[in-house]
Formats: C-alpha cells, structure tokens, sequence
C-alpha cells in the first residue's frame, strides 16, 4: 500500500515540473513578444541593439580570453603532472629492470653454488671412501705382521748359532724389534697414533689416559677404534696396560724397549709432515690429550 502510494507521488511530481516547464516557456515567448513588439516602434532602436551586441560581444571576448588563460595555466598544470608521472614511470621501470637483473645473477650465483655443494660432496664420499679402503688395507697389514714377525724370527733363528755370539744376536733382536716397530707406526693412523701418544704422556706423568675424554665428542666416537689399536699394539709387544675396571681409562702402562721413545719420534714427523690435514689432525688430538689430562689435575685438585 505504502509503496503504490509512493509511486502515484513520484507521478504526481513528474507532472507538476512537466506543465512547469510548458508554463515558463510560454511566459518566456510572450515577454520576448511582448518587447519586439513595443522596443521597436523606439527611435534608434537597431543602433542600440548593434551597440549592446557589439558590447556583449567585447565582453564574451574578454571573458573568452580569461579563460582561455586558465585553461592554458591548467593544461600545463596538467602536463607537468603527466610529465613527473612519466618520468617517475621511468625511474621505476629502470629500478624494476636492475632487480629484474640482480635477481637473474642472484639465481646464477644459486646455481653456481648447488653445483659446487654437490662437488664438495662427491670429494667428500671419495674421501671416505678412500680412508674406509685405507682403514681396512692398514687392518689387514697389523693382521698380518704376527705371521711376518714369526716367519722373519724363525729365519733369524734358522741361521747356524755358532756363527752368532749371544751379544750380537741380542743386538740384532733388539735392532730387528726397532725396526719392525717404526714400520708399525709409520703405517699407523692418526688415531691409533694418538692413542699410543696419549698413553706415552700418561705414563710420563704418572695418570690413567682417559680414551673416552679423547675420542669421544658431539659428532663421533672413535674410542673402540683407540682402544682396539692399543689391544693390537700390546700383542705387537709395544706397550703393555690395563684397563681401569668398567672404565676407558688406561692404566699400569708399560713400554718394551724404546718404543715410547719411537712414538715419539714418529709423532713429531707427523707434525711436520707436508700433508696440512695431516697436521691439523696431530694438532687437535695433541690439544685433545693436553686437555684430558688437565682437567684431571682439576679434578685432583678440588
């Protein structure tokens, strides 16, 4: 109901401004009328016609002139902002292409990077793969040296005795120990080198050597390896020890000979051997013993 009353309002009011617009129209016509009919019979009448048109005329002109200046100021107004926007345009467009560049040579640097990762990589497992091969050729080797120590003493002892004298053949045991000794240890690897280092340093300063403390960190634990080398070094007749009971630590250490003397010697050539891994591994045990056996003396100590 509401809404039908609505619409016959809004057709009322169209209405109304319809006959609005006949009446003003009409009423216009007939002033116009009206003043041609009556201005005309006046004397002079086209002069003053001429005169206020060419009047009107001046003044449209100059109103035409006034705008036609702010229009200009305004066109230029607007063509300088064009212009800022264009040239801002541009800057953007030569900021955009110099990413657009950085980003290809950034992704070209990311190639170039992956490709020498997955070389590293590669050398990585070749290394391994050459330390496992030479870990198992230097397990066979200490394997077999019992069965060459034997063979080379009973051709030693095969030899007719009246021909050595009791001093001489101890001197040539004790030359022949040297010797099958030093090939040992120059064959040795770094850790079980370390380990025979570690038990030399304990004897000389009378404490138990700690494997554990030594070859045991957050990303290894070559401390069966140690312990095994040194197990094989006593049956070699190196070195001579016990373990303290349920711990690594060795203790009661015992050298044959020189051999401590012989670690020693083979220790420091590895120091200063041409190979930089080399060094920096004798480097980091050495600290790593060094270190074991300080914090002993802490413990001692509190």
């Amino acid at each position: 109901m509401q809404k039908q009353e609505e619409q016959t309002y809004e057709t009322k009011l169209s209405l109304t401004r319809l006959h609005f617009f006949y009446i003003v129209l009409i009423l216009i016509g007939s002033l116009i009328l009206m003043a041609t009919r009556d201005w005309t019979k006046l004397d002079g009448f086209t002069e003053y016609l001429s005169v206020s048109a060419t009047i009107t005329s001046l003044v449209l002109g100059v109103l035409a002139i006034i705008y036609g200046f702010i229009s200009s100021n305004s066109t230029n107004s607007s063509l300088g902002s064009v212009q800022a926007a264009a040239y801002e345009m541009k800057d953007v467009g030569s900021q955009l292409k110099e990413l657009l560049s950085k980003g290809q040579e950034l992704q070209e640097k990311a190639g170039s990077r992956n490709e020498e990762l997955h070389s590293l990589i590669g050398n990585l497992r070749s290394t391994i793969d050459d330390l496992s091969t030479s870990t198992t050729h230097i397990a066979g080797t200490v394997e077999m040296l019992p069965v060459k120590i034997d063979s080379l003493r009973n051709e030693i002892f095969g030899k007719s005795v009246s021909q050595i004298t009791p001093g001489v053949e101890a001197e040539q045991e004790a030359k022949l120990q040297t010797n099958q000794i030093q090939q040992f240890l120059s064959v040795s690897s770094i850790i079980g080198l370390a380990a025979l280092k570690a038990i030399v340093e304990a004897k000389r300063l009378t404490k138990p050597a700690d494997l554990e403390k030594i070859f045991k960190d957050d990303y290894s634990d070559s401390t069966a390896y140690a312990q095994g080398y040194l197990v094989a070094s006593s049956c070699f007749g190196i070195v001579d020890f016990e373990l303290e009971g349920g711990t690594k630590k060795v203790v009661k250490i015992s050298f044959s000979g020189e051999s401590d003397t012989l670690i020693e010697h083979e220790w420091s050539k590895r120091e200063k051997s041409d190979d930089e891994s080399s060094r920096n591994s004798i480097s980091k045990y050495i600290n790593k013993i060094n270190a074991s056996f300080t914090l002993q003396q802490s413990a001692d100590a509190t």
